[in-house]
């Protein structure tokens, strides 16, 4: 049993190392402050007829092996080395305090703790921490509502699972963590997810990493009170499926982050993505069904991927608290004597449909798009638009649909190369009202059916050519209907509003 224990650990960890080798260089700062040197695949690798087993009965724990004691209800660790825990303890928790070189690996194998006045497992002092979640394992921690701090000063510990140093988490199996005083899991140098399923419910943050926060892969589960993932520096979500409920910001850093793929679900109480300085989506699929803003940076770069998302204020927002002012007049760029901000977004690829009570995005700069498609089911109220922006807006690829209010509607710049029609009608169109396009042969260029009342549509596009168009207002469509737009299909016209020629990179129609 032991050799088919290490070599199936083997093996997994070899897999997992195929990966990790295969992953490019990251976001600035990333290697700069040594996060890259702190995560070794080896971490991951023990020989298990090398363990000391902990196996913890009611309020008692027995020690087989070496590195570690029990007292007072509490496991004691002062070794590196390899430490498997089983059973239950009602009320007590692991501590952590080696000051030798080398990892303490914690293999959780069915353990259950509850601590009524600290963390469950609390690493005061180790090299570097790895929590190992063996394979068909259940494991369950809860921390206690009020804490008996060991560093009053600090008042640490302050979370179930508290870690001073690095700390790593891989397995298999599942662990449920409770933050019944504040947070879940805190790694205050550095926290990496590599794999297992991990349920996490705290009062106030679920996972903190205070100098990194790295997700690998994972299935993870988040009810938070307060942020749900969150670092100091910088949080990257490489891959998993991550499903978030919180009250506060669901995904959050003080400097960066980087979506590079996963499924990530969101319903946030405030922002679900922010970051104070970058945020960069590269791949993945999010869906962000409740929030307040949904992606908000200073710089905002998606590069790939698919999001829907759904706020009750602005869609994306790119800003940097100093505020702003009034647009220009409807389709064009600010007025004369107007200070735009230096904040900005950039659009390379992906797809990303918003569906905003606010503006669908506000940028407070300059928005810059090369591939991709943008979708805004925009705002109703005059005083928000589908697009928002301080500074210039360049299109030299992809496609937009903008639906909304008629108020504050902005367009593409002049400055783009993909031409661009803006139609403000005359009066409010009622919900569920299909707007086609059509071309001088009667092709439909674009058809949508929007889920709000609007005023106003903005048409980006490389279909849109020089020539003569016709709008529609009503009708019907065999087409598939797909985030208010639809596709394929024939469409049979209802009534028809205005024709006008597109001569230039932007049209407007009244």
């Amino acid at each position: 049993m032991n050799l088919l224990r290490y070599v199936r650990v083997a093996l997994f960890i070899g897999l997992i190392g195929v990966v990790a080798g295969c992953r490019k260089e990251y976001a600035p700062g990333y290697n700069e402050a040594g996060y890259k040197s702190e995560e070794d695949e080896s971490d991951y690798v023990w020989d298990n007829t090398d363990e000391t087993l902990v196996t913890l009965a009611g309020y008692s724990a027995s020690i087989d092996g070496e590195g570690a004691g029990f007292a007072g209800g509490e496991v004691w660790i002062t070794s590196a080395g390899n430490y498997r825990i089983t059973g239950s303890l009602g009320n007590g928790r692991i501590v952590v305090n080696s000051n030798d070189d080398g990892v303490v690996r914690l293999i959780l194998d069915g353990a259950d703790i509850t601590c009524s006045n600290s963390s469950a497992i609390f690493i005061k002092n180790a090299q570097k921490a790895v929590i190992i979640l063996e394979e068909g394992s259940e494991n369950s921690l809860t921390d206690g509502s009020s804490y008996n701090f060991d560093d009053v000063t600090d008042k640490e510990p302050a979370a179930t699972i508290y870690s001073k140093t690095y700390l790593g988490i891989a397995g298999t199996g599942s662990l449920s963590v409770t933050g019944r005083y504040l947070d879940g899991i805190v790694g205050k140098d550095g926290l990496v997810i590599k794999s297992g399923t991990i349920s996490v419910g705290a009062v106030d943050d679920g996972i903190r990493g205070n100098d990194l926060l790295l997700v690998h892969k994972g299935d993870i589960t988040i009810q938070s009170g307060g942020k749900a993932l969150k670092s100091d520096a910088f949080v990257m979500i490489e891959d998993g499926t991550i499903q978030i409920t919180s009250d506060d910001d669901a995904i959050h850093s003080d400097s960066k982050i980087e979506i590079d793929g996963g499924e990530i679900q969101i319903a946030s109480g405030d922002d679900a993505v922010h970051a104070d300085s970058m945020l960069t989506v590269n791949g993945g699929d999010i869906n962000i069904t409740r929030c307040y803003e949904g992606l908000e940076s200073i710089s905002v770069n998606v590069n790939g991927g698919t999001l829907h998302l759904v706020s009750s204020d602005d869609g994306l927002n790119a800003a940097d608290g100093s505020g702003g002012g009034m647009p220009g007049m409807p389709g064009m760029p600010p007025g004369g004597g107007y200070s735009s901000g230096s904040c900005n977004l950039k659009i390379t690829g992906g797809y990303i449909w918003v569906n905003a009570s606010g503006d669908g995005i506000d940028i407070n700069g300059s928005v810059q798009m090369t591939g991709g498609t943008l979708i805004v089911d925009g705002p109703t109220s005059n005083n928000n638009g589908a697009l928002d922006y301080d500074g210039t807006c360049k299109v030299t690829g992809g496609t937009i649909v903008g639906i909304g209010s008629s108020g504050m509607a902005q367009a593409p710049g002049t400055g783009s190369t993909v031409y661009s029609v803006i139609i403000n009608f005359s009066t409010q169109q009622a919900a569920g009202t299909i707007v086609a396009i059509t071309n001088s042969s009667g092709d439909v260029v674009f058809c949508a059916k929007n889920s709000k009342k609007f005023q106003s549509v903005v048409y980006c596009s490389p279909s849109l050519v020089k020539g003569t168009y016709d709008v529609y207002l009503g009708g019907s469509s065999t087409g598939t209907l797909a985030d208010g737009v639809y596709s394929g299909g024939s469409y049979t016209p209802g009534t028809k509003y205005k024709s006008f020629t597109v001569s230039g990179i932007l049209t407007q129609v009244r």
